[in-house]
This record gives structure tokens, sequence and C-alpha cells, in this order.
């Protein structure tokens, strides 16, 4: 296989089928598909998976996607007890989303200090600090 045109990491909460099947885990999967598939070298940080699909296949299955294209690095995900709860969800979302995607930037800005991804992209209360 050719070396990647590009390396991008992709920054997001979560992802099917590791996390289920909201829009959001929808759009990174095709999107983590697509890029794989077109010579892309896909860095994924999300939360670590809620199944162990990840354990049972390699990882580029998940995504259809040629071996060795798609790396999986997982940053911790941590709520307020009592979350999930009725009535919890902006409270979590306004506690949980902020801290996640501080650690997950700070992942994606030592990749790019190293030289590891070309580009990153963050989706789903991501960001880069």
């Amino acid at each position: 296989m050719p070396d990647p045109a590009l390396r991008v990491a992709i920054l997001a909460r979560s992802v099917a089928p590791l996390h289920g099947l909201g829009g959001l885990e929808r759009h990174v999967h095709d999107l983590v598909h697509h890029l794989a598939r077109r010579n892309v070298a896909v860095t994924l940080i999300t939360k670590p998976p809620l199944n162990d699909i990840v354990a049972s296949s390699p990882l580029s299955d998940a995504f259809d996607a040629p071996p060795d294209r798609v790396r999986l690095i997982t940053v911790p995900y941590v709520t307020f007890p009592g979350a999930g709860r009725r009535g919890t969800t902006v409270i979590d979302r306004s506690t949980a989303y902020p801290v996640f995607g501080w650690r997950a930037g700070r992942v994606a800005v030592r990749l790019a200090h190293r030289g590891e991804v070309d580009l990153v992209h963050a989706l789903g209360a991501c960001f880069i600090v």
C-alpha cells in the first residue's frame, strides 16, 4: 500500500460503530471511511468504545478501510455522578463536553507538534487549545 497522501486527526466525542448510531456517530464513521479509502491516514481521537468491536477485529474493518489506515487514540470521557438520569442531559453536556474537548484537543496538538498529522478536524463539541 502506498504511503498516505495526507494524515488527518479527527476528534469526535462519538463514532459508529464504537458508540452507537446517532447522527454525529454516523457522520464521523462515513468521514473516516471515505478518507481512509482515498489514501488518507486517519487518527481517530475519541472516548473509549462502548463495545469490544476494536478488540474483536482490526479497527480498519469497522470502517471498511484498507489495513493500517485508521488508528484509534482514546481519551477519558468523564461525567458527573448521576448523569444519564432524566433531566441531567444539559448539565452533563455542559460539563463533560468541554473537558473531553480539551483532552482530545491536547492529544491533537501533541500529534501536530510531533509531525504525525498534517490536518486536524474536530466535530461534536471538540476544540483545540
